[in-house]
């Protein structure tokens, strides 16, 4: 979650963990991750900022994000409590 990162690994390598095939770059906190019946598409739930993310999983295509709408909350968080759950949940610092 702290990573903002979905990997791809390699599952037939006997050390997957160590064999990253590809890497997107998603919007902070990346909670659940859905894939299409077809294997062409993955969608990607940033809990943090509170978006989606379609992935083209297709054998050649780049990492692509084809959309990443916002979903506004009817009853946003005052900033200093967004802030607390930010850094509780990614571990930055900053």
């Amino acid at each position: 979650m702290d990573s903002n990162r979905v990997v791809e690994l390699d599952a037939a390598s006997s050390h997957p963990e160590r064999m990253e095939i590809r890497l997107w770059i998603v919007p902070r906190g990346p909670t659940a991750l859905a894939a299409d019946h077809d294997g062409q598409r993955l969608v990607v739930w940033s809990l943090l900022a509170r978006s989606l993310t379609t992935l083209a999983l297709a054998e050649r295509s780049k990492s692509l994000a084809l959309t990443s709408p916002s979903v506004v909350a009817k009853n946003p968080l005052a900033p200093e409590l967004a802030r607390g759950r930010d850094l509780f949940h990614s571990g930055d610092s900053s």
